[in-house]
C-alpha cells in the first residue's frame, strides 16, 4: 500500500526539494529516493 500512495506516478507523491545542499544534503536526497520519495 505504501508504495502505491508514495510512487512517483501517483498524484499523492511527496515531493522534496533540497536548496544550497552540501555532502549531508545529497545523503538526504538519496536516502529519499531510496525510500521512494519524489527528489526536485
Amino acid at each position: 500500500m505504501r508504495n502505491e500512495l508514495f510512487s512517483q506516478t501517483s498524484g499523492k507523491a511527496i515531493k522534496i526539494m533540497l536548496l544550497g545542499c552540501g555532502e549531508l544534503g545529497k545523503e538526504v536526497i538519496i536516502e529519499a529516493q531510496r525510500m521512494g520519495f519524489r527528489t526536485i
